[in-house]
């Protein structure tokens, strides 16, 4: 469990009532890694949705045969782990601590269910959910096609 005053220091955590947001400090926890530690590789079940809290992480993706890319790097108030919240809950990349961090994990399960009784908390954190996915996806398409821009399309 983690302090209520910690959620609310990211925004996706600031909707709902003070019971959801009890509800998700009772199912969070903090984790520390030092860094080049891995949290998670690619191809893992995916329980948990990560919130950095401080530090940064780097998000490497293997795609087919190519070798493994750097897609993206997660710091203060983004996610890793996004694949916790979609079936069929697989991890789509691997995470590394770049230097010493800190994130807040986050059960899944009880959190995809406490995102459908409280709308609000759902759609803001399905919000960035998305937009995590779209920035990683961006980051693949600029490592795979080097000066070519990705399309929104599709």
């Amino acid at each position: 469990m983690v302090p209520t005053e910690l959620l609310l220091r990211f925004p996706c955590f600031q909707k709902g009532d003070d019971s959801s947001l009890q509800r998700l400090a009772a199912i969070t926890r903090r984790v520390h890694v030092d860094a080049g530690e891995v949290l998670f590789e690619q191809g893992e079940p995916s329980s948990e949705l990560f919130v950095v809290v401080s530090g940064s992480i780097v998000v490497t993706q293997r795609l087919g045969k190519l070798p493994e890319m750097t897609v993206d790097t997660a710091k203060e108030g983004d996610l890793v782990g996004w694949s916790a919240m979609a079936h069929p809950h697989v991890r789509r990349s691997t995470c590394r601590a770049v230097e010493p961090s800190e994130l807040l994990a986050i059960q899944a399960g009880p959190l995809r269910d406490l995102c459908a009784e409280v709308p609000e908390l759902g759609f803001s954190l399905m919000e960035l959910v998305s937009q995590t996915i779209s920035r990683r996806l961006a980051g693949a398409w600029s490592q795979v096609h080097p000066g070519g821009a990705a399309s929104d399309e599709g």
